[in-house]
């Protein structure tokens, strides 16, 4: 799989947000707020195509969350067909690494507690959990705030009130 961070032009993911089925919505609701135009022309937004035969088979972003922490949100999908294959791991990896080499503190994300395979790929990919919401979904769903940390292996940089807090 080749990793790319622009696209020809917007008609191949189009046809990609369009092949992706119900559950895989249900799971990345971005398509829900965005277009894929809108998506590509989001000047706080960098863009990862996963390419696999000249097609899309993954899309991954990260978005500026703050400038003071330096501090991106990750989103991820890959197409239904392609799940199971490590494309989504790769596509991640690619995108953390292009986050610390551009000097980003913190890499987040949010995930629904029902998305498993998702959560066993974060946890694996260094993810550690920030905090849950319960009860904010209509749907019932809890969402898992998950971090990792640039330059720390293992464990998160710990600020004064983190460290206070497990203290507690």
């Amino acid at each position: 799989m080749q990793i790319t961070r622009h696209i020809p032009n917007s008609d191949q993911f189009i046809r990609f947000a369009q092949s992706l089925g119900p559950q895989t919505r249900h799971q990345f609701d971005q398509f829900d707020h965005m277009t894929p135009d809108e998506m590509l022309k989001d000047t706080n937004r960098f863009n990862f195509f996963g390419i696999v035969q000249k097609k899309i088979v993954g899309y991954g972003f990260l978005q500026k969350v703050t400038h003071k922490n330096k501090t991106l949100s990750l989103g991820i999908v890959v197409g239904d067909t392609h799940q199971g294959h490590g494309y989504g791991q790769k596509i991640c990896e690619n995108m953390i690494v292009w986050a610390w080499v551009n000097k980003y503190n913190k890499v987040w994300l949010g995930t629904y507690e029902d998305n498993v395979e998702a959560l066993k790929l974060y946890k694996k990919l260094g993810f550690e959990l920030e905090g849950i919401f319960v009860d904010d979904l209509d749907d019932g769903r809890a969402i898992y705030s998950l971090a990792v940390f640039n330059g720390y292996v293992g464990a998160p940089k710990r600020t004064q009130l983190q460290t206070k807090w497990l203290m507690l």
